[in-house]
């Protein structure tokens, strides 16, 4: 029911996209509204300047702003290439021919195509009339002043979409965080189900969402002439980016899952142990971890302090405004069965390496997922993510080749998180102190 409800959702945002009601009335209006004007001042070929008019409204302000820009310049060489062709050939159809060839590729190269249809219109006026006079030059300039000029007049009024882009930024932030989740649990969160579902259907719903976002925060950057607003249209492709990373991760935790089914249609148990992931982990003690003050975590992801505190969304001023890092310690796993921050062991004697691997790389997972948001600056998960990787040094050696190649995928599961991370660390170094301050200590 809740997918079909989705898909019926889905199905008239896309409605409303391909039908932009008020592109459709601005249309009609300006076009009723030039071709009126152009009479009333007496101009020849009235009905051009509302062909001009519908040609020049756009999906944006700045768009049409330089469209018409475009065809402006156009039109002064279009007057000058039409007069060298009329000279040579006359008032004839092999003239107007002559211009298109001359015009139609000076156009292109110098990035003015938006100027050929509707000058070619108002070129044609003059091969009707046999003549070139200043009189009707003037006309014909006219005509496109007022055709473009009551385009941008009507393009000066876009709707705001920042609350849009807002409602949107939540929801793909929390379909990522469910992602990390739902991939934690594959991969065999600690006291969770290791046979979850494959996230192909979640991560299609996130590319539609950020298709979405993308879109909608580029036109809201081309409907501002003077304000700033490039951080929408860059937070949208910082998690598109991220999105190609979570699939590469849904594509690794797939091998995964065919190595387990050989090795269990084998009958035998190495290397993708199962049985000491999920919530009885036996002798290893994943599952339940004690902090600082005695107090039992059970796999949240979530941080305290000696207070007892949660540390999410906690602020440093040597990351300047709104920037987080974590500065609680590592503890370190020994060789038996030590329990780390994400509530998984050290590989020891009794315990599957391979097994060990996976729930600390999940248990990591999972605590990403509860840490991802907008104004994290990754510090602190940069700073876990390397206390897991000396862990993983310090476990034995692989004992064969299918192991090895059961922790490689391990392994570069845990580069991609790292490149993940990357990402967003990057996107936050290139924030500007304005940026910071209207878009994170502003919002």
């Amino acid at each position: 029911m809740r997918r079909e409800s989705g898909k019926r959702r889905d199905g008239r945002e896309l409605l409303r996209q391909k039908l932009n009601y008020l592109k459709i009335f601005k249309i009609a209006a300006g076009v009723v509204i030039s071709v009126a004007l152009a009479e009333t001042a007496g101009l020849n070929f009235a009905t051009s300047a509302g062909i001009i008019t519908l040609l020049s409204i756009q999906d944006t302000k700045k768009e049409t702003i330089r469209i018409v820009a475009r065809r402006l310049v156009s039109f002064w060489v279009a007057l000058f290439l039409f007069a060298v062709s009329t000279r040579i050939l006359g008032y004839t159809p092999w003239a107007l021919g002559a211009f298109l060839l001359l015009f139609s590729p000076v156009c292109m190269t110098f990035g003015l195509s938006a100027g050929i249809s509707t000058n070619t219109v108002l070129m044609c006026h003059f091969l009707g009339q046999r003549a070139m006079e200043p009189e009707q030059i003037l006309n014909e300039f006219l005509l496109l002043i007022l055709g473009t000029g009551v385009g941008i007049v009507l393009n000066l009024y876009m709707p705001r979409r920042t609350e849009a882009i807002r409602g949107l930024q939540a929801e793909i932030e929390e379909r990522m965080r469910l992602l990390l989740r739902q991939m934690a649990k594959r991969l065999g969160t600690p006291g969770a189900d290791g046979d979850a579902e494959s996230c192909a259907g979640d991560l299609e719903r996130l590319r539609q969402l950020l298709e979405r976002g993308q879109k909608h925060a580029y036109e809201n950057m081309e409907n501002h002439l003077l304000a700033d607003v490039r951080y929408y249209f860059r937070y949208m492709s910082l998690r598109r980016t991220q999105l190609l990373v979570l699939e590469r991760i849904d594509g690794c935790l797939g091998r995964l899952r065919e190595m387990d089914a050989a090795w269990a249609a084998t009958g035998e148990r190495e290397p993708g142990e199962r049985d000491l992931r999920g919530g009885g982990l036996g002798k290893s003690g994943i599952g339940a971890e004690k902090n600082r003050d005695g107090a039992e975590r059970r796999g949240t992801g979530l941080e305290k302090n000696r207070d007892g505190a949660e540390r999410i969304g906690a602020r440093s001023e040597k990351n300047g405004p709104g920037l987080e890092k974590d500065r609680n310690g590592v503890e370190k796993s020994g060789t038996g069965a030590e329990e780390n921050r994400f509530g998984t062991a050290g590989a020891g004697e009794n315990v599957s390496c391979c097994a060990v691997q996976s729930a600390r790389i999940a248990g990591f997972l999972f605590h990403t997922g509860e840490r991802l948001h907008e104004y994290n600056n990754v510090v602190g998960l940069l700073e876990d993510l390397e206390s897991v990787k000396a862990e993983m040094r310090r476990d034995p050696m692989p004992r064969g080749r299918e192991e090895f190649e059961y922790r490689a995928v391990l392994f570069q599961i845990l580069t991609e998180l790292e490149q993940f991370l990357l990402l967003k660390r990057e996107f936050v170094r290139r924030l500007s102190q304005e940026d910071l301050e209207t878009f994170w200590l502003g919002a």
